[in-house]
């Protein structure tokens, strides 16, 4: 009943209140005919005079006016016809906005120099690669000459030993 009493209160300036309570009048009415505690039949009879009156004001009060069409002309879409290039290419951009299209070309040049950046450390790193490993190589070839080396000289002692005890034990 509460509720009720609140939504009379929330719908009572609006012309639509007779369509929305109506309904509910009568099963307020039916309701109020029946036996109940004296403070909820209190609150059913203050709820039903309340609502008796305010529909009786708002059926004197307000005007239904029928709805009507407009008056003034209707207002046309728009219509987005297509805009033709007699030199169209499919290379270029074909942009209204300049600063999208300026942005669009800074972007396309960025990523492009990115990748001539990245094409270039490539190159360089594979340089790098190449030189480390011919140093790699060479240093690996001066040092088998020097065990080359001494191992020939070893062999040489080695040999003159050998000759040397032969001669010995003859």
């Amino acid at each position: 009943l509460r509720l009720l009493t609140k939504c009379l209160q929330l719908y009572a300036s609006t012309p639509a209140l007779v369509e929305i309570f109506e309904p509910l009048h009568s099963i307020i009415t039916q309701m109020a005919s029946g036996s109940w505690h004296k403070d909820i039949e209190s609150s059913l009879n203050t709820l039903e005079d309340r609502l008796k009156r305010q529909m009786k004001f708002c059926k004197d009060k307000r005007i239904k006016t029928p709805l009507q069409m407009q008056s003034h002309r209707p207002i046309p879409i728009a219509q987005h016809l297509p805009k033709f290039e007699k030199g169209y290419s499919l290379d270029k951009h074909y942009d209204p906005d300049r600063e999208r299209s300026e942005y669009n070309k800074l972007q396309a040049q960025i990523k492009k120099e990115k990748k001539g950046a990245m094409r270039e450390l490539r190159k360089d790193n594979m340089f790098m690669a190449r030189e480390k490993v011919k140093e790699r190589k060479q240093k690996d070839a001066e040092y088998d000459k020097m065990i080359k080396g001494v191992m020939n000289i070893l062999e040489g002692d080695q040999a003159e030993k050998k000759r040397l005890e032969r001669e010995k034990r003859r």
